[in-house]
């Protein structure tokens, strides 16, 4: 039996059942059943409270009620994370549905199966028409999360490569309400999903009177097709693979124009683009880039063999002027086609099934194309080479909680991770699965120029650090690096390469997540302390002289700032922080607080306040290079609430009686 260590702190998982007296009954039935197959499971009748309780308490909840009943008496905070909801409606002619109202990937689908299971081996009574239609038990899984046994996949988790658009909840509310689904599908399957089984939804509608009885409820269209008439939901593909070729210097606006006419032109939805591609010869083209960042295309890059190859294959189009400019006589079309390539599959050609769907369309600077591949391409399958990207990622306090979202993807997502050994150590299992390479401290321009090596031979690389990257992180080094070497290469002069074989190196593309530095933790931790004008400086006199820290504290103190002390002190440097914390106490009251925080985010996480008159002597053992100091400047006040003590800094809002 499935470990449901979320939901009860036995290794089996803990189920509620709610009823009414007029089906407690069937309740009993079905639990005696699931306990017997080591199901935690207890009967209640069916109240609100109890209902809200058992939830809050992280038990599945199963009611055999309506399904608004268990609508209004859970207290939902987030339905992809929250316990399973799921209940029993009652239905008419004999068929039991069972809907999973939230949860589905946080355990409903195991408990949505499990008690189907229970339900077929409890052999449940069916009738004769229904064993001749082989259809069993009639136990249909419907509804919130996942449809698997009506629709055929799941509308929170398509399969790689489509997207759903337009009303999710409101087919989702038809499904709770009838225990069929008339509908009307427009479209078409792309390899083979959706299954024939959703297309046949709409006649089995039909045949069982449900048409007529409730008319079309919903409209659903499929494919990457734009959907003129109105679609309550729209499953698009993505599968529409764009050629680009430009001459040297077009620029986003011209690459944008052309591609959006040929979008019109086609007719297809901008959803459905798998990603764009073109010769190698592009590789640096600011325009082109630019244009794929900005909608959010991958880029994919071909070499001109490979273009000319596609060229014969398909015998394309053939343009002189091209192949002198680029190697091979077509760049659109036979980029198009290329990206098109469907993943090879036992029994299936390489590219079998790829077609030009747009033909090569001109403006003055730009060529653009369009093809189509049999099925959607998710960009972990596309072809061709791409160009390196390097993340700069700050883990923020330390705990996988308390990361932002983008820089778990960018984790998650990753090839090789760079960082000094000891932000590496806070990766939890499963964050990543990147090769690591780790480095002393001290070591910071060789990490930050390993990643680029990195991601210069096309590898996804992450550049790790703690908090945020650019607050006293590596980002500033690596965007210094870069910007030195492109003036170095703008003054080099031209020679002839030697003969010997060099490693090609790609451009990177580097991107920037958000992180939550140290003094935003910390801040947290104790209420408000930068509620107004506040600033951070660094104590380690490592990058920065000493005359200069002391020019910025003392700019900080007169200027009333609350001051964020970074890297206090260590073994070696212990002058700077009492030299600190007596340039600020001149010019703050005596009652001004100050707070240390040490291993904020971590497992030996400690926070103490003082106030500035009782900080004299630092503690050398309490305060080092993990502690972050915070000192309130003259409007900010202590309250000792009975949890514990709170800062907050005045910002001159006042309460207004009414």
């Amino acid at each position: 039996m499935t470990n449901f260590s979320p939901y009860s702190s036995s290794s089996r998982p803990a189920l509620a059942f709610f009823a009414p007296s007029s089906r407690m009954a069937e309740a009993k039935t079905l639990s005696t059943h699931c306990y017997e197959q080591g199901w935690l499971v207890s009967c209640h009748p069916l109240a609100r409270a109890a209902i809200a309780e058992a939830f809050v308490q992280g038990r599945a909840v199963v009611g055999w009620c309506a399904p608004a009943i268990l609508v209004r008496a859970v207290p939902w905070t987030d339905k992809r994370r929250d316990s399973p909801v799921l209940c029993f409606p009652p239905v008419s002619d004999g068929q039991a549905v069972l809907l999973a109202l939230s949860g589905w990937h946080h355990g409903g689908n195991v408990v949505a199966r499990a008690l189907q299971r229970a339900w077929r081996e409890g052999k449940v009574e069916t009738d004769a028409e229904e064993k001749e239609q082989g259809e069993g038990e009639r136990l249909f899984v419907v509804g919130g999360s996942a449809t698997e046994e009506t629709l055929g996949f799941s509308l929170e988790d398509p399969p790689q490569g489509w997207s759903v658009q337009g009303d999710a909840d409101g087919v989702l509310k038809a499904l709770a309400r009838e225990e069929k689904f008339p509908c009307q599908v427009v479209g078409e399957a792309c390899g083979g999903f959706p299954p024939q089984h959703f297309f046949d939804l709409a006649s089995k509608a039909s045949k069982r009177g449900q048409e007529q009885k409730f008319g079309i409820k919903k409209r659903i269209a499929v494919g990457f097709r734009r959907q003129r008439e109105g679609a309550d939901l729209r499953l698009v593909p993505r599968c529409v693979t764009l050629g680009v070729g430009c001459v040297r210097g077009a620029s986003m606006e011209e690459i944008a124009e052309l591609v959006d006419a040929c979008f019109a032109e086609a007719d297809i939805e901008a959803a459905s683009v798998a990603g764009i591609a073109s010769v190698s010869l592009k590789r640096t083209e600011r325009g082109l880039l630019q244009f794929a960042e900005r909608r959010g295309f991958p880029l994919r890059f071909f070499s001109s063999q490979r273009l000319s190859c596609e060229v014969a294959r398909h015998a394309l189009s053939q343009e002189e002027v091209v192949e002198r400019a680029t190697g091979t006589p077509n760049v659109a079309e036979a980029a198009a086609l290329a990206l098109a390539v469907a993943p090879k599959k036992e029994g299936v050609e390489e590219g079998a099934g790829a077609r030009l769907l747009l033909g090569k369309r001109k403006s003055t600077k730009v060529t653009c194309a369009l093809a189509v591949a049999p099925c959607a391409l998710p960009a972990s399958m596309l072809a061709g080479e791409r160009n390196g990207v390097l993340t700069l990622v700050g883990l923020g306090p330390g705990r996988a909680s308390e990361r932002t979202a983008a820089a778990a993807r960018a984790l998650r997502e990753a090839e090789g991770v760079v960082g000094y050994e000891g932000y590496v150590a806070l990766l939890e299992e499963g964050e990543t699965r990147a090769e690591l390479f780790r480095s002393a401290i001290g070591s910071e321009e060789l990490r930050a120029r390993h990643a680029l090596a990195l991601a210069r031979e096309g590898k996804n690389t992450v550049l790790l650090g703690s908090g945020d990257a650019g607050v006293y992180g590596l980002a500033a080094l690596v965007w210094q690096i870069l910007a030195e070497e492109s003036h170095e290469k703008s003054h080099e002069k031209s020679h002839e390469l030697s003969s010997a074989k060099v490693p090609v190196e790609f451009p990177v593309e580097v991107r920037q997540v958000s992180g939550v530095s140290a003094m935003h933790a910390l801040a947290a931790r104790l209420g408000a302390p930068l509620g107004d004008d506040f600033c951070a400086i660094s104590l380690s006199d490592v990058m920065t002289r000493e005359k200069t820290i002391v020019q910025r504290i003392e700019a900080a103190a007169k200027g009333d700032f609350v001051v964020a002390l970074y890297n206090p002190q260590s073994r070696l440097r212990r002058a700077l922080l009492p030299r600190a914390l007596a340039l600020l106490r001149a010019h703050r009251p005596p009652d001004a607080p100050v707070a240390f925080g040490r291993n904020i985010g971590r497992k030996d996480e400690c926070v103490k306040v003082a106030s500035l008159q009782d900080v004299q002597d630092v503690d050398a053992d309490s305060v080092d290079m993990h502690t972050l100091v915070v000192v309130g400047n003259s409007k900010t006040k202590r309250y000792d609430s009975p949890y514990g003590a709170r800062l907050y800094t005045e910002r001159g809002y006042r309460l207004k009686g009414g």
